[in-house]
């Protein structure tokens, strides 16, 4: 009996995101390398800074997805959301990017 509350305890939780379901992130969607990249990149295209855009593209902090990916949704925060690909690479995209 110990062994199974042992079980539950400690192995359950770790295996928990292993079971969550895919969804895709969407054809042209922004996705970051942070939250804060995000936030950023959102905030100078609202304000027509192109120069800065491409700035941060370059250094890819963010990039637009020309084709829809598979991910695991992580967690979300307000209107973002932390994903993971099928490679492992965790990646920050607006929940909206996100198929349903």
């Amino acid at each position: 009996m110990k062994y199974i509350l042992a079980l539950t305890a400690f192995v359950l939780p770790a295996l928990a995101p292993t079971f969550a379901q895919a969804t895709q992130v969407k054809e042209n969607s922004v996705v970051c390398i942070s939250q804060k990249n995000l936030a950023r990149y959102e905030l100078l295209k609202a304000n027509h800074q192109e120069e800065f855009i491409k700035a941060m593209e370059g250094k890819a902090e963010c990039v637009t997805m020309l084709s829809p990916f598979d991910v695991v949704v992580l967690s979300k925060v307000g209107n973002y959301a932390n994903v993971e690909r099928v490679d492992g690479m965790k990646l920050w995209v607006k929940t909206d990017a996100i198929e349903d």
